[in-house]
């Protein structure tokens, strides 16, 4: 590849496997969070058998698709120009507490139930597990409240800077308000809270997802077209308004200009 055609790397270009795991994890994050729900809900929590794990193993890579969320969530705040990046830093730190904590919470309920021979067994492998200062108050109560807080502060930072539509954010904030409070409701309501609530985050990190990877083409063509070379060789915008720094660029030296001859 010689040098008129060669384009530097940029710095804010994603990998395609980069992108295919970002838009895996808008897709099926919420969806995860549902399907372990459903397992639980069709008898997995009055046993310790398969059913048991498998509901705590799809909920654990789920939340772990959620890291990739916030981390692309937080990538898009710091792409833009202005203020708010410590709070961009702090609601991002905050959901990746709340990720840990409930990473740390499934691990704790997978070892118990493989461990538990019975659900007085586990009753009693649970009450060792929470005799352990800050487990039940890290992995059970207070952290998870962090994922839920640094989700919704994301959303509405990108909110107030433009960069999701209104009904994007209000679906957010709607479907992580519902799945956080599934757990304190009780009867027929808990049965409506979490698949509505997954609905909800499903519908908006997915037109999060489509109107962004429809901008992000169009965003780096623009760059490329006012900051690089093309590959015929062809002075770039950049280079055509400010003579040769095209060419520059490009590691050649500008030709002298030739003389014309004596009559």
């Amino acid at each position: 590849m010689t040098a008129a055609t060669a384009r530097p790397r940029r710095l804010d270009a994603q990998p395609a496997a980069g992108n295919r795991l970002t838009n895996f994890a808008f897709a099926l994050a919420p969806v995860g969070v549902l399907a372990g729900w459903t397992v639980m809900r069709l008898g997995a929590n009055r046993s310790t058998g398969v059913g048991w794990a498998l509901a705590h193993s799809t909920w654990l890579i789920s939340y772990a698709l959620f890291g990739i969320i916030v981390a692309e969530l937080y990538r898009r705040i710091r792409a833009q120009p202005g203020g708010g990046k410590v709070v961009a830093i702090l609601s991002a730190g905050a959901a990746a507490a709340g990720i840990a904590a409930i990473a740390g919470q499934m691990i704790v309920d997978l070892v118990v139930g493989l461990a538990a021979s019975d659900r007085a067994h586990m009753h009693e492998l649970f009450q060792r597990a929470f005799s352990v200062a800050g487990v039940r108050l890290v992995l059970y109560e207070i952290g998870p409240i962090f994922l839920i807080v640094g989700l919704a502060a994301l959303f509405t930072h990108l909110a107030v800077e433009r960069r999701v539509s209104t009904l994007t954010t209000v679906l957010a904030l709607i479907g992580i308000v519902l799945i956080g409070v599934e757990g304190a409701a009780g009867g027929a309501v808990r049965l409506l809270l979490m698949p509505a609530g997954a609905g909800c985050l499903w519908l908006a990190l997915n037109g999060f997802r489509r109107t962004h990877g429809r901008a992000e083409p169009a965003r780096k063509a623009r760059s490329e077209a006012t900051c690089e070379p093309s590959g015929s060789g062809a002075p770039s915008m950049l280079s055509t308004a400010s003579g040769s720094v095209g060419r520059r660029w490009l590691g050649r030296r500008p030709r002298p200009a030739s003389t014309p001859a004596r009559p």
